[in-house]
């Protein structure tokens, strides 16, 4: 009896040593992750404000892009039938007009435009794209583990 007393304390000893060790290892498991989140939001972060920071330059060179159209666009002639806009929109879209040929034929009896305002919507355009292009590479830099102030 006494074997069996002293055996069930042993085992309920290993039981406790085992429960403790799981505990142990689960803890530490615990905070690794916590560790590699703070560390990835602290990276996530920073190219975040890297982005914002790049997004602030963007605008400023594309506000003083718009206003250099107005001085361009006012000393040269230049003019562009309602067909060209609808193909530069078609192009810039990926897509085609409806219309047969790919040109709506309400657009191309519209008259011309100006290159004042084929600038300004390039401008515009190119805005865009540029907020786009700065905002995969940031993502990009992001999952390839990348620190933003590096990349070209």
């Amino acid at each position: 009896m006494a074997l069996l007393v002293g055996s069930l304390a042993g085992l309920s000893a290993g039981v406790k040593l085992t429960a403790n060790h799981y505990q142990a290892k689960q803890a530490a498991a615990i905070e690794q992750a916590h560790r590699v989140y703070v560390a990835e939001k602290a990276r996530g972060d920073k190219l975040a404000a890297h982005l914002l920071e790049e997004q602030g330059r963007k605008k400023i060179i594309y506000r003083t892009i718009r206003q250099e159209v107005d001085h361009v666009a006012n000393h040269h002639a230049c003019l562009f039938d309602a067909g060209f806009v609808v193909l530069w929109n078609d192009a810039l879209a990926g897509r085609l007009s409806e219309a047969a040929g790919g040109a709506d034929e309400a657009a191309l009896s519209a008259g011309v435009v100006g290159a004042h305002e084929v600038l300004g919507n390039h401008v515009d355009n190119a805005e865009q794209c540029a907020e786009q292009r700065a905002q995969l590479n940031a993502l990009i830099d992001f999952e390839e583990g990348r620190d933003a102030g590096t990349a070209d």
